[in-house]
């Protein structure tokens, strides 16, 4: 009798292999169905806009331009989705990848799992690939006055003050170049 060539997969860990693989691809199938669906009522909010001033021009009434509209530099439909990349991006991306790594080699170091505690420098990867987007952003970066941000984007959404006024949102805001 001849031995299998390999052993049976464990059923629980084919489950947990499906699993993360509907994970990753699911939110990945999420964001493409959320951008779609973006795209569809934008298209359909045009459609009705031009017909219903294709209507007013048949009857002879003039009609306002709609500068978030037809201008993607104004309006605060167009500012909430610019395409616009702010330069200190790298710095605030660092910041994140930095204090994720750091958060995992804690965790896994002060957890009181064997295993955990012996691959504690997976969060290493973060914290490495976070030093380089900083070092990224020191390559690239050219020396200049910064523009000044608008009013508006210095005004923290959640707490409604100004980044000055706050130290964490002040802190954040000169990470991802809002200050």
């Amino acid at each position: 009798m001849t031995e299998p060539l390999a052993e049976p997969l464990d059923p629980m860990a084919t489950i947990g292999l499906i699993v993360g693989v509907l994970w990753i691809f699911g939110w990945a199938i999420l964001i493409l169905i959320f951008w779609y669906v973006r795209g569809v009522w934008r298209d359909r909010r045009l459609k009705m806009l031009h017909e219903e001033r294709m209507k007013a021009l048949e009857k002879g009434i003039p009609l306002a331009e709609f500068p978030e509209l037809y201008n993607p530099s104004e309006g605060w439909l167009t500012r909430q989705f610019s395409s616009e990349v702010n330069p200190r991006w790298p710095l605030g991306v660092g910041t994140l990848l930095i204090s994720t790594g750091l958060g995992l080699c804690l965790s896994f170091y002060l957890s009181g799992d064997e295993y955990l505690r012996e691959i504690w420098s997976f969060g290493l990867i973060g914290v490495f690939v976070g030093f380089g987007f900083f070092l990224h952003y020191l390559i690239t970066h050219r020396p200049g006055p910064s523009p000044e941000p608008s009013a508006a984007a210095r005004v923290t959404p959640l707490l409604g003050v100004r980044w000055g006024f706050h130290p964490v949102a002040s802190l954040f805001a000169r990470a991802s170049g809002f200050s």
